[in-house]
């Protein structure tokens, strides 16, 4: 009778590596996961991005084309009071909204609205007295209580007509 060692070692070493062959396989299953979510977000913040880049634009339209009214725009707003809405002396439109028929990426869903307001006049006397600011909030997502929501904002001062503290000494900014 011949007298053999231990049983099963080979056994244990291919279970052992079939066991860090699914470590490493989870590993990059989780890896890939989630660049392909992080990829997702990128793209709809940029359709965002790209939402209130519009609605700027268009606001800054409006205001320039003089079909927006800002002679109602007397009392000035702080940003909080534009976040929460509070700000009653501010000209906004409803939200440009495209409906579900279309994907986000084909312009579906919500776009932008915007918001025209003064913020309060600060102690510099070379400052315009009729400046406003645009806010635009560009969308990506279909409702505005959506888990999935994404938005972005941006601001845009401008100056309206011939402000009273503008005192024009020639060069560049006369012509």
């Amino acid at each position: 009778m011949s007298h053999r060692g231990p049983r099963g070692w080979v056994m244990m070493m291919v279970l052992l590596v079939l066991v860090m062959l699914s470590l490493l396989v989870t590993g990059f299953y989780v890896i890939s996961t989630d660049a392909a979510t992080m990829s997702r977000v990128m793209v709809h913040q940029q359709v965002a991005m790209s939402h209130a880049d519009v609605g700027l634009q268009e606001g800054i339209r409006a205001v320039r084309s003089q079909q927006i009214d800002l002679a109602p725009i007397t009392a000035f707003c702080t940003s909080a009071e534009v976040d929460a809405n509070t700000c009653t002396a501010m000209v906004s439109i409803a939200t440009v909204d495209n409906g579900g028929a279309l994907d986000i990426g084909a312009n579906g869903g919500l776009q932008y609205r915007w918001v025209i307001y003064r913020r309060p006049v600060t102690d510099d006397p070379g400052q315009p007295t009729n400046r406003f600011v645009i806010r635009s909030t560009g969308f990506a997502g279909y409702t505005l209580n959506s888990t999935n929501l994404v938005t972005s904002i941006v601001e845009a001062e401008v100056d309206v007509g011939r402000g009273t503290h503008f005192v024009c000494t020639g060069g560049y900014e006369c012509q």
